[in-house]
């Protein structure tokens, strides 16, 4: 409740009554001139305190005595010193309830300065593989010879290759400047020598013997070693007086597979002669092989 102040003694209350006891007023005017009326002023906000609202009727305090108005009894006097007096702060109300919840999201705010470097980590997760990169440089120097390996088991005895004929005559006195068919073949390993042709054919490269052993009767004979179309060696035996002689010569050919080798007499000179008891022979092999180039 207000407090109100301290009452006058009764004396002059009393005689002060029935003075003002024709004065009257109404509990909505109070003593002074009306004032036009204004929007009530916000209280002023405590932090931590909620402000009370100004109670009804009481946000114009009237002035204690009535200057203007004439109407004013006694009782109603003492009921308007009593609103006059200020109002007392009543107890701290209780907390409001809590306001409604906040948005669903905020805008996004903006794009942060970047970090720092971080910390190296001892396992971590293997990532995927990447691009194969460029080729590298070329090798360096070569390197030095390594040394020699085991031997390797020894392989089977190895051919070497031959070639050796030997052939006769059988009929005396041949044609001139054909090749001379020594018919009667001795010897022929490899079957080089072709007694129809009366020429060896070379099927292994190297180095040759050529020789030949012939019995000259009744006429002077001139022989020609015939190599590749080309003479090679030449001879010859004119008997000189005698009826009969031998004849011989010997000669080493390098020759290269394909080759041909025969004997030839010249025009007139053909005393070859074979017989019963007498026979001319051409003989030819191979000295050493040049190579491993064989014809088979």
């Amino acid at each position: 409740m207000p407090s109100c102040p301290r009452p006058v003694p009764l004396l002059l209350l009393a005689l002060a009554v029935p003075a003002l006891a024709a004065l009257k007023v109404t509990p909505a005017v109070l003593y002074t001139k009306p004032r036009p009326p204004q929007p009530p002023a916000a209280p002023p906000s405590v932090p931590g305190k909620f402000p009370l609202p100004a109670a009804p009727g009481r946000a114009e305090l009237p002035t204690l005595l009535p200057l203007d108005n004439s109407t004013l009894d006694s009782a109603e006097f003492f009921f308007n010193c009593c609103d006059c007096c200020p109002p007392a702060a009543g107890p701290r109300g209780w907390p409001g309830p809590p306001g409604p919840a906040g948005g669903s999201y905020g805008f996004p705010g903006l794009k942060g300065q970047k970090g720092a470097k971080g910390d190296t980590c001892d396992n971590g997760t293997k990532g995927d593989k990447g691009d194969r990169g460029d080729p590298g440089e070329p090798g360096g120097d070569k390197g030095d010879v390594g040394p020699a390996g085991m031997a390797g088991p020894g392989g089977p005895k190895g051919e070497a290759p031959r070639s050796a004929f030997s052939a006769g005559l059988s009929r005396p006195f041949p044609p001139p400047n054909v090749p001379i068919r020594f018919d009667r073949v001795w010897f022929d390993e490899r079957h080089d020598y072709d007694p129809a042709t009366g020429k060896f054919n070379c099927s292994v490269p190297g180095a040759y013997v050529f020789s030949y052993h012939v019995t000259v009767r009744g006429r002077p004979a001139r022989l020609s070693l015939v190599a590749g179309s080309r003479r090679v060696a030449k001879a010859r035996d004119t008997l000189y007086g005698q009826d009969i002689d031998q004849a011989s010569f010997l000669t080493i050919l390098k020759l290269r597979v394909g080759d041909q080798v025969w004997l030839e007499v010249g025009k007139d000179w053909n005393g070859l002669y074979a017989g019963a008891e007498d026979d001319s022979v051409f003989t030819g092999f191979l000295l050493y092989p040049d190579g491993f180039e064989v014809l088979l």
